[in-house]
């Protein structure tokens, strides 16, 4: 399934910590099959949520993955010239580990505003 970032950003809500869970939309599911963000063979129990928090003047994307019995958190900020799609094999590497995950993508990157 084809998708765009504008049509991602579009389904995606404001990111609620309280959330243990949220179904991924169709566009969202389809990002996380081309970036191979979908991490379900890790675990039954994982959970995933994904949303954006207003920061200034910006949308900033939050995806976050819990797992069971989780050890500790790992938070994943990528570098310049990087989005949130292409840390797969870390985060897929930190939930192996039994570590909860939180990454987002900088302002101006990936599916933030800026």
């Amino acid at each position: 399934m084809s998708w765009s970032r504008e049509s991602v950003v579009a389904e995606l809500k404001e990111f609620d910590w309280s959330l243990p869970d949220a179904e991924p939309g169709p566009e969202l599911r389809a990002y996380s099959g081309h970036y191979h963000l979908n991490f379900d063979e890790v675990s039954e129990a994982l959970s995933h949520q994904a949303g954006f928090l207003n920061i200034a003047d910006f949308q900033i994307v939050v995806q976050r993955w819990m797992c069971p019995n989780a050890r500790g958190t790992a938070v994943i900020i990528h570098g310049y010239y990087d989005h949130l799609g292409l840390y797969g094999s870390l985060i897929d590497y930190c939930l192996r580990q039994q570590l909860n995950v939180i990454a987002f993508d900088l302002p101006g990157h990936g599916l933030s505003s800026g």
